[in-house]
């Protein structure tokens, strides 16, 4: 066996948005291995909710985040 590094992060950033509802969410923006990413996570009730996403485009990344802002979360 070789020893291989783990996934090559850069461009990382940290950000806090809060969805219309005042739910918050804390966000983790980066590029892995030349691909763009997007870390959300937030807490409903005794549960973390996280989101990993990934996606070809600058668009398409706001596009995923725009939809995990407008998730509606029960109680």
């Amino acid at each position: 066996h070789s020893l291989r590094p783990g996934p090559i992060l850069t461009n990382i950033a940290r950000s806090e948005k809060k969805n219309a509802r005042g739910v918050v969410f804390q966000e983790l923006s980066y590029v892995q291995n030349g691909n763009r990413a997007l870390t959300m996570a937030t807490q409903s009730g005794r549960y973390v909710l996280v989101f990993k996403c990934n996606a070809p485009s600058e668009a398409a990344l706001a596009a995923i985040e725009k939809s995990v802002l407008a998730a509606r979360f029960g109680k």
